[in-house]
């Protein structure tokens, strides 16, 4: 997590992330929001597509991925993850603290994304591409302590925004 918020200060953008291999421990795709230019180039569909660039679908379902963000995904990002069966999410600021941040648009928490289109989904991935793998058992976590401070501060500075979030 910290070489995402490294990564978000050097790119000098606050929604930034990054997706590991746990198996090697190895960054395999990193990004930047560039909603500027793109609506839908938020930082996580940004790294996904970055990730399907550099990797064959059947390199990825053997891969075993972690997506680092330092927001909590929104609907739209939180679909895009679940498609592409990325069954780690590691966030630092969450949805509450960004809509006091400004964020007014999505209040919607991934865990319902992600709690939903598991519960209904067949027992094999909605793309199945004949490989045999586990849709059921995604985590989400999300950082507390000074981590989520330094994120959260680096939202507050996005924003503009001289309000706390209560959660650090």
């Amino acid at each position: 997590m910290l070489h995402t918020l490294q990564l978000a200060r050097s790119n000098k953008e606050a929604f930034t992330a990054i997706i590991v291999d746990r198996s090697t421990n190895k960054i395999v795709a990193e990004s930047s929001a560039n909603y500027h230019n793109n609506p839908l180039q938020h930082s996580e569909t940004a790294v996904l597509e970055k990730l399907i660039e550099k990797y064959t679908v059947k390199q990825r379902l053997n891969m075993s991925l972690t997506l680092y963000t330092t927001a909590e995904p929104c609907p739209m990002c939180s679909g895009a993850i679940t498609w592409l069966n990325i069954t780690e999410i590691v966030y630092c600021t969450n949805r509450p603290c960004l809509y006091l941040f400004g964020e007014t648009l999505f209040s919607m928490r991934a865990n319902t994304i992600f709690h939903n289109a598991y519960k209904t989904s067949s027992k094999k991935h909605p793309i199945d591409h004949g490989l045999s793998i586990n849709t059921y058992n995604y985590r989400l976590i999300e950082m507390t302590g000074d981590i989520q401070k330094m994120c959260n501060k680096l939202f507050q500075q996005h924003y503009n925004s001289t309000v706390r979030c209560p959660s650090g």
